[in-house]
């Protein structure tokens, strides 16, 4: 008798791990999506003009290669803001996004993708526009994915 109690406990708390392992896998979102899912945000913040949400996704000591120097989080969100003021309308399109969860640390991923910027002050067609490749490190904190570090270069200059 104590061997069955022994072997149906034995397999309750099994089975509680395989539960309590599921719920876990499932209160994060997979990189690919937890990722694509940031950008869109990211995006459709930006054509919001609200730069809040952007910088949210950025982590505290995220950088921003742009132009042979580095840009923290505050000079980005500053950088951002100017953006915002210079330009009434702006239209972000985010295509080709790839992501590569890291290997060994199940909070990293890399992800690479275009982003179309246009910009103008009200007319019909915008006054500006540039195409970019962005190179990205993110990292999962608190079940959201968040920037830790971004490089673009222009396409087609």
């Amino acid at each position: 008798m104590g061997t069955i109690k022994r072997t149906a406990y034995g397999s309750f708390l099994l089975l509680q791990a395989a539960v309590f392992m599921a719920l876990a896998a499932c209160s994060a979102p997979p990189a690919e999506d937890g990722i694509s899912d940031a950008l869109r945000e990211m995006a459709d913040a930006i054509e919001a003009r609200q730069a809040g949400p952007v910088v949210r996704r950025l982590t505290a000591d995220f950088s921003l290669a742009r132009g042979g120097e580095a840009l923290d989080r505050e000079q980005s969100r500053r950088l951002l803001a100017a953006t915002l003021l210079r330009y009434p309308d702006i239209s972000i399109t985010v295509t080709g996004i790839t992501v590569l969860p890291d290997g060994a640390r199940p909070d990293l991923a890399e992800a690479r993708f275009n982003v179309l910027t246009t910009g103008g002050t009200g007319s019909l067609l915008p006054e500006t526009g540039q195409l970019y490749r962005v190179e990205s490190l993110w990292r999962l904190e608190d079940g959201d994915w968040l920037m830790v570090r971004a490089s673009a270069r222009r396409l087609m200059e």
